[in-house]
């Protein structure tokens, strides 16, 4: 395990025209749970973006749960878990039913609904052990028991995590570090680091 799993010097990153997401020296380590926050609009998705660009880990260290998953994508993954050797297989759904969702079922269908396609993705890259998690809205399309499923399998991960949400309770419950974005008068974004929620 190495002690820093991306950095980046102060800089920005365009937004589109001339409007640009300005950031300090930022920094993910092993241990860090960290939330990205701010209104819709201000680059959260593109920082998002942006680190995925640039981060170096292999494949297996690294789950990414995407806001939107395509129909051809979602078909792919249901797929790829079918053919999962019978220990692995079962590792998953044990994690899929830890989320909330009905194993076999989900196994049934071809193309699962967003929710559920969520948790079977989130529960195959729990099995790989990653060093960093990326999650960009999770709980959308996620009824609340759901949301207190995948709540607990993620306060459970030994691993780094980087959380982008508009549901601050679930945030709160699972991160220790915020990077707000918020909009100057000028129509730049500026993140700001804090430390600790109670800042916010």
């Amino acid at each position: 395990r190495r002690n820093t799993l991306w950095q980046q010097e102060a800089g920005s990153i365009l937004l589109g025209g001339k409007r640009k997401l300005l950031f300090p020296s930022l920094r993910i380590t092993p241990t860090d749970r960290i939330a990205i926050t701010g209104p819709n609009g201000t680059g959260k998705s593109t920082l998002v973006k942006h680190i995925l660009q640039s981060v170096q880990l292999p494949t297996e260290s690294l789950l990414v749960l995407p806001q939107e998953v395509s129909a051809d994508a979602s078909q792919q993954t249901v797929e790829a878990v079918r053919r999962l050797p019978h220990h692995k297989l079962g590792q998953v759904m044990r994690t899929v039913n830890c989320l909330g969702s009905q194993p076999d079922r989900l196994l049934e269908t071809a193309q699962p609904s967003p929710g559920e396609l969520r948790k079977l993705m989130l529960a195959v890259g729990i099995a790989q052990q990653p060093e960093l998690i990326i999650l960009d809205e999770p709980t959308n399309h996620l009824d609340l028991p759901s949301i207190e499923c995948m709540e607990n399998a993620l306060a459970e991960c030994d691993c780094a995590l980087l959380l982008v949400s508009h549901d601050l309770r679930f945030v709160r419950a699972l991160t220790t570090t915020r990077w707000h974005i918020a909009v100057h008068d000028e129509g730049d974004s500026q993140l700001s680091v804090q430390l600790n929620w109670s800042t916010a």
